[in-house]
């Protein structure tokens, strides 16, 4: 089983990944970044 490390600005939380078909294309897909941009108080 493998373990991700989730991050949102200083919050952090671990997860584990089954093993199944879509978690071993997430893990593929790993690390991925993203930026959310506030509108107001809407993300």
């Amino acid at each position: 089983m493998r373990v991700v490390i989730i991050r949102a600005g200083k919050v952090a939380i671990g997860a584990r990944l089954l093993e199944t078909p879509t978690a071993e294309r997430i893990w593929a897909a790993l690390p991925i970044h993203a930026e959310a941009r506030m509108w107001g108080r809407e993300v």
